[in-house]
């Protein structure tokens, strides 16, 4: 099972450019066919995660997809999964803001699960509270070029930013916080 869902998340990184090879090979039914199936094998074998906030955004991102791919095998446009990434960015806003206005960021859940039950500092609390809204800002940021980008309906800018420079952002915003976040812990 932990081998399918290696596979089932790799799948999901790819995803991006699967729909750009699409576009461009024509292939659009065939992968709109492969989408629904991923989607619905993702809502199937969802794995166990930490908070009831983001299993919840799981499950809307799994049905959300579900209900593009039907929309583009429907009316056999490539449209509505443009915006997919859109709806990642929002489930990821709600769950991050959501955390930071009940008390209890879901960084800092985080940073307690790496530290394996030792106590987390005052400062490390409070650093987490600050990088949630770190993270708050940068959903934002990204939701609004995957937006414009879907708008835009240009299937290798949406690529190269959904498949390409979102990542890279991801990338650089939760490795320079990992790094900021063991020193504060530590102190």
């Amino acid at each position: 099972m932990k081998g399918l869902q290696i596979i089932l998340r790799l799948l999901f990184i790819l995803w991006p450019i699967m729909l750009l090879g699409a576009v461009w090979s024509g292939a659009l039914t065939l992968f709109f066919w492969f989408s629904l199936v991923l989607f619905i094998v993702r809502l199937v074998l969802a794995p166990p995660v930490k908070t009831r906030s983001l299993a919840l955004a799981d499950r809307f991102l799994s049905l959300a997809g579900i209900v593009g791919s039907i929309v583009c095998l429907a009316f056999e446009v490539h449209v509505p999964l443009l915006w997919y990434p859109v709806a990642v960015n929002i489930a990821l806003l709600c769950v991050f803001t959501f955390s930071v206005l009940t008390g209890h960021p879901i960084v800092e859940t985080f940073a307690r699960l790496a530290l394996k039950g030792k106590p987390l500092p005052p400062e490390a609390v409070r650093y987490t509270r600050k990088v949630t809204w770190v993270w708050i800002l940068f959903f934002l940021l990204n939701g609004s070029i995957a937006a414009f980008t879907a708008v835009k309906t240009d299937a290798e800018l949406w690529t190269l930013w959904n498949g390409c420079l979102s990542y890279v952002g991801i990338g650089l915003v939760a490795g320079g916080e990992y790094l900021v976040r063991r020193r504060v812990c530590k102190s």
